[in-house]
């Protein structure tokens, strides 16, 4: 009687030793939420001083895992996020509740899909983006890679064919294209340069062909295609003027 005794209440001292708080009203040691269905659990881990440290898994309203975070101080964390097949979505750490440092992003079927760096929540230094193709055989393929500052694209821009030869490059500045661009042939020779001002094209465009001789060209003024006479008058006013169109 004793034992069927202990065997029955054991279950509600457990459920008793979770979700509490002390008289300061702080949570501590184990903590289960549950989502509204109360059936399924929010979220597991463990509290001190109100303070989240060590493993916590958070769970979609299917029972899923969503995420897995690590917390190894009251500042620094290091999450693992799911897709809903289970399969890893992205993983780095976090800083004072804000992605920092590096973070790793994957596919639905496991291959690696991009390197981020972050700072203080936002983007900050060269993204790179992978090929998809291939990584079954341990090969990883650069597609492109991207500065960034604050979020926005600042910096270098480069992309590539899958043979890892250079297809484009340029510059952005806070999020907007600037100065020379270049276009590549797959076999590395330029096809095609190209001048941006203030986000617009501007200036000549010029087409080569696969021996890098030039094929054609176009002249943009501020976005704006000109031709034949418009273009002439235009030229004109620059010479006139001293001005490199």
């Amino acid at each position: 009687m004793r034992i069927l005794l202990i065997f029955y209440l054991s279950p509600l001292i457990c459920l008793a030793q979770q979700n509490l708080v002390d008289k300061n009203g702080k949570k501590q040691g184990v903590w289960k939420k549950m989502h509204q269905d109360g059936k399924t659990p929010q979220y597991e881990g463990q509290f001190k001083d109100d303070k989240p440290y060590g493993k916590f898994i958070y769970y979609s309203t299917e029972g899923k895992i969503n995420a897995e975070i690590i917390h190894f101080s009251n500042e620094k964390s290091r999450a693992t996020i799911y897709y809903d097949n289970g399969s890893v979505m992205s993983e780095g750490f976090y800083q004072s509740k804000m992605r920092d440092s590096i973070w790793y992003n994957y596919s639905r079927n496991g291959e690696l899909s991009s390197i981020e760096p972050y700072k203080l929540n936002k983007l900050h230094g060269l993204k790179s983006i992978f090929y998809l193709e291939g990584q079954q055989d341990n090969k990883l393929k650069i597609l492109r890679k991207e500065g960034y500052e604050d979020s926005l694209l600042s910096g270098s821009y480069e992309s590539f064919f899958m043979n890892g030869e250079l297809k484009q490059k340029g510059f952005y500045v806070k999020g907007t294209p600037t100065g020379t661009w270049e276009d590549y042939s797959i076999k590395g020779i330029v096809i095609k340069r190209f001048t941006y001002k203030d986000g617009v094209l501007h200036g000549w465009v010029y087409q080569f062909d696969e021996q890098g001789n030039e094929v054609y060209k176009r002249f943009f003024k501020k976005g704006k295609l000109l031709r034949d006479k418009e273009l002439e008058a235009y030229l004109d006013e620059c010479g006139k003027m001293g001005i490199d169109p």
